[in-house]
């Protein structure tokens, strides 16, 4: 099926899209409807379709939606397994659709409360991680408006920081999860938010915690070379769940909480859920597929957190909001055709490669 045909306009056309192929596949569907609505007052939900036997003892995840403007590339991947993929026996396969339903029909990267979702899995119990630096340049991140002298004025500011820090410490501190500033860049948030609460609910109707083996892929964009894609592991590397995972992606693979990956070391994110929930054969794969060069100063998210800082319901019919929303979209979801058959191949290549390395550890 060609690339442009997978991948959706908007969140209701990538839920209908993803649960025709799901149909065809005969995949078992539940929905988890969200509290609240879409632009146009439209229901929003996670959808997960499973695939394969009930009891089968290992599991694929994929998830797509962590931050919802990011869904297409994940809702056009799991769209493309479904129709081309074929799992290895004794496997079953887990698609969780639009984790944040919100954020994707509102092309936003965070959730109705300004929360970054893969920020929000910290353990709360224990107490939100500090972030020192952030502190610092939080006013400097935050336009005044979206006039050509505000983002200049915020530029300057981010440019100052980083002469004193570095471009790699300011980009780590805008990005790696913040837990005071609730109208700031990568929230974390103060409780579990209800798209996290799904996760978990997933986790449990599912009897994920239970499986011998859980390997979950969580589809974003945005970080890296156009087009390219960066398997990501989140946790230590270190253990059986970084040999398995090495022993799928060999060098390829890359490691976050060593600084050598394309994005920084970061906070909350999903894989300390799983891993807590599901124990130590379960581990999360972040697929990062770039598109354009990142900003120490967070660029066009800048202007995004600016509008959703208005009080009011925006109004879509203005021009700064288009345009915001607009290049936002690009910013995450290039329409282009040669990144999207880029990310599919890849895509392909990955689940070869899965595949390849599940067959070699049954011998």
């Amino acid at each position: 099926m060609p690339a442009e045909r997978i991948f959706a306009r908007d969140y209701s056309d990538a839920r209908a899209k993803f649960l025709g192929a799901a149909a065809v596949a005969k995949g078992e569907h539940r929905e988890y409807t969200h509290d609240v609505a879409g632009p146009s007052g439209e229901r929003l939900s996670t959808d997960v379709v499973w695939f394969g036997a009930p009891d089968a003892p290992n599991v694929l995840v994929l998830k797509g939606g962590t931050h919802g403007v990011e869904l297409y590339c994940g809702s056009a991947c799991m769209i493309d397994i479904l129709i081309h993929g074929q799992l290895p026996r004794d496997w079953a396969l887990c698609c969780i659709h639009a984790v944040n339903p919100w954020g994707a029909a509102w092309g936003r990267r965070e959730n109705e409360d300004n929360v970054d979702l893969n920020r929000n899995y910290v353990d709360f119990d224990a107490g939100p991680p500090r972030n020192d630096l952030y502190r610092e340049i939080h006013s400097a991140l935050l336009l005044r408006d979206l006039s050509d002298a505000s983002v200049i004025a915020s530029n300057d500011a981010i440019a100052s920081a980083t002469e004193v820090h570095g471009a790699r410490a300011v980009l780590t501190a805008r990005s790696a999860g913040q837990y005071e500033h609730s109208d700031g860049l990568h929230y974390g948030g103060t409780r579990p938010t209800a798209s996290r609460r799904t996760v978990e609910e997933v986790i449990r109707q599912y009897s994920l915690a239970s499986r011998a083996n859980v390997v979950v892929w969580d589809y974003h964009t945005g970080a890296g070379p156009f087009g390219y894609c960066e398997p990501i592991y989140l946790s230590e590397p270190v253990g059986k769940r970084f040999d398995l995972a090495r022993g799928i992606f060999g060098p390829w693979l890359t490691t976050q909480r060593t600084n050598n990956a394309v994005t920084p070391p970061q906070t909350g994110l999903g894989s300390e859920l799983w891993e807590r929930r599901c124990g130590p054969t379960s581990y999360l794969i972040a697929l990062e597929f770039g598109t354009y060069p990142m900003t120490p100063s967070g660029g066009i998210l800048r202007q995004d957190n600016f509008l959703h800082r208005q009080p009011g319901k925006l109004d879509w019919s203005s021009q700064q909001v288009r345009r915001v929303k607009s290049a936002l979209r690009e910013e995450y979801d290039p329409q282009s055709p040669i990144w999207r058959e880029m990310v599919l191949a890849q895509n392909r290549m990955i689940l070869g490669l899965f595949c390849e390395a599940v067959a070699r550890s049954a011998n």
